[in-house]
């Protein structure tokens, strides 16, 4: 009996990956450890650490990412780095992988503080109309769905715990010591590094603008209800499970999900699928199940 040999099918991303490596100038090396594919101009040398630009994207837009951004990084001589294939692609956003990887699709990495700026903008520009998973660890460049910032290392150093001999990824701070890294939400520069002020002034304008366009109140059903975070029983980075407290009761569970996570084929996110329990717990509402009627209302919080 015979085999055919079966040759696994590329898709659009990565066919966009080959064709960058296929035009690339001789001038711009590239490596593939598996889960990056990175570039790097010959000539280039980068700091340890400094400021560093990624980007984020749904699924089905990653080629037309690629598309418009290699030609851009490329003509500025930038070491970057894209994840090596449309599962890669897929993984960062589906809340598989640890929370500090989350929605990082491209890594960019600015050589001094000016060409970071320059970048952000040239970033913003070409990819306006994209959009990805907000990534937790780093902050939004006005407003953008796709377009994220925040300082850290540029190699692998580390140190190891004291106690637990952990490895530790390090960068340095103004005394020379090594500190950890940290890659959590909501920090997205160690407290001794300043932003550049040029960016403080831009972020702070769409900060003011973002606030005159939702000044409505009314919204605020966590304020309306009442409602209280007691424990924080899940967390990824498709969203949360917490237990709550509210005014017209005592204990409830709320979900969480995070918009453009987890988008499959039809587009649809992790957000459409939590609306759709909320529809179903909210034809169950008049069965006599009080934990339907509960949680129905509150993941109507959540769901819309």
């Amino acid at each position: 009996m015979k085999f055919a040999s079966v040759t696994p099918k590329k898709d659009a991303f990565e066919n966009a990956l080959e064709h960058i490596i296929r035009e690339l100038p001789q001038s711009i090396q590239w490596s593939n450890d598996g889960h990056w594919i990175c570039f790097r101009p010959e000539e280039l040398r980068l700091p340890a650490q400094g400021w560093k630009i990624h980007l984020s994207v749904i699924p089905v837009e990653g080629a037309e990412l690629l598309r418009r951004i290699a030609p851009v990084l490329t003509e500025n001589d930038v070491q970057w780095k894209v994840v090596s294939s449309g599962l890669k692609l897929i993984e960062t956003s589906n809340g598989s992988i640890p929370l500090p990887q989350t929605g990082k699709c491209v890594t960019i990495y600015a050589r001094d503080e000016e060409q970071f700026l320059k970048l952000l903008e040239l970033m913003h520009s070409c990819t306006s109309d994209l959009k990805g998973p907000a990534i937790p660890t780093d902050r939004a460049y006005l407003g953008s769905q796709c377009v994220f910032y925040r300082y850290g290392a540029f190699t692998d150093r580390f140190y190891h715990d004291r106690y637990s001999g952990a490895k530790v990824y390090a960068i340095q701070n103004p005394e020379g010591m090594l500190e950890e890294d940290r890659r959590t939400p909501g920090r997205y520069k160690p407290e001794w590094v300043n932003e550049p002020e040029e960016l403080l002034r831009i972020q702070a304008m769409e900060k003011n603008q973002a606030a005159s366009r939702h000044s409505d109140s009314n919204n605020n059903e966590f304020g309306i209800r009442n409602i209280r975070v007691r424990r924080v029983l899940k967390k990824s980075g498709k969203g949360g499970v917490f237990l709550i407290s509210g005014t017209s009761y005592e204990q409830a569970v709320m979900k969480e999900a995070v918009y453009r996570m987890r988008v499959d084929g039809g587009g649809r996110s992790a957000h459409n699928y939590l609306d759709n329990e909320y529809r179903v717990l909210d034809l169950m509402k008049d069965t006599g199940l009080p934990q339907g009627r509960l949680i129905c209302l509150v993941l109507k919080i959540t769901a819309i």
